[in-house]
């Protein structure tokens, strides 16, 4: 059995550790509890869309900084 590439664990918009456990165990990273405003990933530089994950703190800021943007993409 192959195992899976883990992703980088820093975020792609800010640089810090981006705390991802998707590579560790079913369900055990906060981010797939979590939905992502589709305009977040303008944030991202192109070359490092689905290469990473954001950071949760990267998230709260998008939040916060653009509340009237409600449409959503869960990640799978």
């Amino acid at each position: 059995m192959t195992e899976k590439p883990k992703r980088p664990k820093y975020c792609p918009i800010c640089g810090q550790e981006n705390g991802c456990g998707r590579g560790e165990r079913q369900g055990s990273c906060w981010c797939t509890r979590e939905y992502f405003p589709k305009g977040i990933f303008e944030w991202v530089p192109p070359d490092q869309l689905r290469k990473s994950c954001i950071c949760i703190d990267c998230l709260k800021r998008y939040v916060r900084e653009n509340p009237a943007d409600t449409n959503t993409h869960s990640l799978p």
